[in-house]
């Protein structure tokens, strides 16, 4: 129950910069591998037969 109410503070930028500092790099290395992950799959995609 704990853990919804951080992220509910976390998604209004409610916690202490430290706090936001850690939030926004996580969220950032969260973006880029999402983007990354999709980047291989559309790769794969792309060649047909390979998976």
């Amino acid at each position: 129950y704990d853990v919804y109410i951080t992220l509910a503070r976390w998604r209004l930028g409610l916690t202490t910069s430290p706090g936001m500092r850690i939030c926004r790099g996580v969220k950032k290395i969260y973006e880029s591998l999402n983007s990354i992950m999709a980047f291989v799959i559309s790769a794969f995609n792309q060649v047909p037969g390979k998976i």
